[in-house]
């Protein structure tokens, strides 16, 4: 059976943003399977590629730009709906089985103690285009993923612990070196009126970076 992917870009409400992307359909393999439901054997695979897993899941920051926002839009990714017009824009490559589809709760990516705001899905090309929120800067803050949940469900409280577990297991910003590099060539802040364009180059990103959403891609470049 031929792969089906609706995939959906939402603003909710006036300034209020979603997740970017939505899967509506289910993704079948051309046996049939979904692959998207792990088997009891392939979980526990993938849990232990979690636990082995070096820098928290997170091998590289392949690209960060400053964004400012003239219109501040209410970011659903954290449990305090946190109002954001600035931040970080960010291509980071990670360990794919920290990405893997399921209907449970999965890993959380942090920058710090806040979650980062996931623009794709990730798995196929291990690489996820997201949003650091606020004032965290890339140079000093630990980027790695936390335990498995809901980031919406993610208070400024349980934040702090995640940042704290990350630091007890030896979890650092990324060297120098990687982040002058991410950062360089775009110095100056990427400024759009709202948040809108702010996905219009997260699309950009995602069609260089993560070629296989190349459909996701076109929806958030063609977006009004």
């Amino acid at each position: 059976m031929k792969k089906t992917t609706t995939i959906l870009t939402i603003v909710l409400g006036v300034g209020v943003a979603g997740p970017a992307w939505l899967i509506a359909s289910s993704q079948y393999g051309d046996d049939g399977s979904n692959p998207a439901a792990a088997t009891d054997a392939q979980a526990a695979d993938i849990q232990q590629s979690r636990t082995d897993a070096p820098s928290g899941g997170v091998e590289e920051l392949l690209y960060a730009r400053r964004f400012r926002l003239d219109r501040p839009y209410r970011s659903r990714w954290t449990k305090e709906r946190t109002d954001i017009d600035r931040g970080y824009l960010v291509v980071i490559r990670v360990q794919p089985e920290y990405l893997y589809p399921h209907e449970a709760a999965t890993p959380v990516l942090y920058a710090g103690d806040r979650p980062i705001e996931r623009i794709n899905v990730g798995y196929q090309d291990g690489v996820i285009v997201g949003i650091i929120l606020g004032d965290a800067q890339p140079e000093s803050t630990p980027i790695y993923f936390g335990s498995p949940d809901y980031p919406e469900r993610v208070s400024a409280a349980k934040g702090v612990l995640e940042l704290q577990g990350a630091q007890v297991r030896g979890v650092v910003a990324r060297p120098a070196v990687e982040v002058e590099r991410a950062l360089s060539g775009h110095l100056d802040p990427f400024v759009s009126a709202g948040v809108s364009g702010l996905y219009r180059e997260a699309g950009r990103l995602i069609a260089e970076f993560a070629p296989s959403e190349a459909v996701l891609a076109d929806e958030l470049q063609a977006a009004p």
